[in-house]
């Protein structure tokens, strides 16, 4: 591993100031929502929405798709007028601007058809979202203006893009879990009474307005300064998947599985699904992209609109460490995969098994909701703890793994990627939100006080 590692260090044709901007740029794709994700067990207890918060958030977030989808209509009508350049400064532009507005105005609330809602916080909510949606496509097809060792750097940022938050999370900490004390005059009188966290959302926010502005000045570095654009392709991906030239042994380590059989290929193949490719070439590629939906509508739609549900039982504490350690925990998967990389369809496969087994565990914790097993005790809150940061380990990995295969097959791959991450979640949120806020299937306990 150590010998691995200083020969991955050595190599010429990896430039660590542009692999560092490329990191940088990468944690603005996703900070401002996984800031708002940390900020939950704070949240939760201070607006009118309750548990019910993460679920309308989560919609918000996935109606937001109308971003990409209008970065994709203007390119596919004006490729040369609506590009990932100026489309980059303008979301970074407004994720900046949203965090600042959302450090004002994030407790302000409203009536709305007589019901008391976070106008602000949801409104603001849905403008860092479209942010984060058209970067999931937007981020991923510039990076094809770099070298294929780059793009783990960028997947090393989007993660760091949940460390990060996850960090000052535990530096700010959460409070005790609410208290009641009872009136000595007046035995069934009680007030509630809760700890205070270190410092408040207001300053948290603040802390996501630095993180964009950083990732807007690592983007113009990687554009315009001499040691980044050195590491540009010499030859651009064409936005055609057709017009590529792949190898037949290339092809293989791709997809990791035989996908193609060596007898049947010609040495070089017009395009990883040109007409002298195999047709199993298509169905694997297919594949890739269906397990790529499939895992993002649990992490990104089911769970996080169950996971109040889930842990919340368990306390405050354990919620919070839940948010905070598998935002870190991610991060630190992306960092192995950097060492250990892996293209094959084989550990997707496996990988994407098991998150959905202990994507189920979950639903079943918040199915059972408010009094799920062993809640409000130690071994509950560890269990918790430990299945939710295993499940967003593995989850960034395979999402990662599944990635790395798009880009080395071309931009038009990694295009069709992002559409399969961003499908995907939006319907696990579209599935869950009448569940959870209108049909009221999941329980969030009374307030004892």
């Amino acid at each position: 591993m150590i010998s691995k590692i200083k020969t991955t260090l050595s190599r010429s044709e990896v430039s660590w100031p542009t692999y560092l901007c490329v990191c940088v740029f990468g944690i603005g794709s996703w900070i401002a929502i996984n800031g708002l994700w940390v900020e939950l067990p704070l949240l939760v207890n201070r607006v009118p929405e309750k548990w019910n918060l993460p679920s309308y958030l989560t919609i918000i977030a996935q109606l937001a798709n109308i971003g990409p989808l209008i970065f994709s209509i203007g390119n596919r009508l004006a490729p040369n007028q609506v590009t990932e350049k100026p489309v980059i400064l303008l979301i970074l532009s407004i994720g900046a601007t949203s965090c600042v507005l959302l450090s004002i105005f994030w407790d302000r609330t409203s009536l709305l058809f007589g019901v008391e809602h976070s106008t602000a916080l949801l409104l603001l909510s849905f403008s860092l979202a479209i942010v984060d949606c058209t970067s999931s496509v937007v981020f991923l097809t510039f990076m094809a203006t770099f070298k294929t060792e780059y793009i783990t750097a960028l997947f090393v940022g989007e993660t760091l893009s949940g460390m990060l938050p996850g960090f000052i999370g535990l530096a700010q900490g959460i409070g005790e879990q609410q208290k009641c004390f009872t009136n000595t005059t007046n035995n069934t009188h009680t007030v509630s009474q809760n700890a205070q966290e270190n410092f408040g959302p207001s300053a948290f926010f603040l802390f996501l307005f630095g993180m964009m502005c950083l990732c807007a000045v690592a983007f113009l570095i990687l554009n315009y300064m001499p040691f980044a654009k050195t590491q540009h392709v010499k030859v651009p991906l064409t936005r055609g998947l057709r017009q590529r030239a792949v190898s037949e042994d290339e092809r293989q380590s791709l997809l990791g599985v035989d996908f193609l059989d060596r007898d049947d290929v010609s040495e070089t193949c017009p395009g990883i699904f040109g007409r002298s490719c195999r047709r199993r070439t298509w169905q694997g590629f297919i594949y890739l992209l269906v397990i790529q939906a499939w895992i993002n509508c649990l992490a990104n739609g089911v769970l996080t609109s169950v996971q109040a549900y889930a842990c919340k039982p368990y306390g405050n504490k354990a919620y919070h460490l839940v948010v905070t350690l598998t935002s870190i925990a991610s991060a630190f998967t992306c960092f192995i995969a950097l060492w250990l990389p892996s293209r094959s369809a084989v550990l997707v496969t496996v990988f994407s098994v098991l998150y959905t087994l202990l994507s189920a565990f979950v639903l079943v914790l918040a199915s059972l909701s408010p009094t799920p097993p062993l809640h409000g005790t130690l071994l509950g809150s560890i269990i918790v703890v430990s299945v939710s940061v295993l499940s967003g380990g593995l989850v960034s990995y395979t999402k990662l793994t599944i990635c790395s295969i798009m880009r080395e097959i071309g931009q038009r791959a990694l295009f069709w990627c992002g559409i399969a991450i961003q499908t995907g979640s939006f319907l696990g949120a579209i599935i869950m939100f009448p569940l959870v806020s209108v049909a009221k299937v999941f329980h969030q306990a009374k307030d004892s006080c």
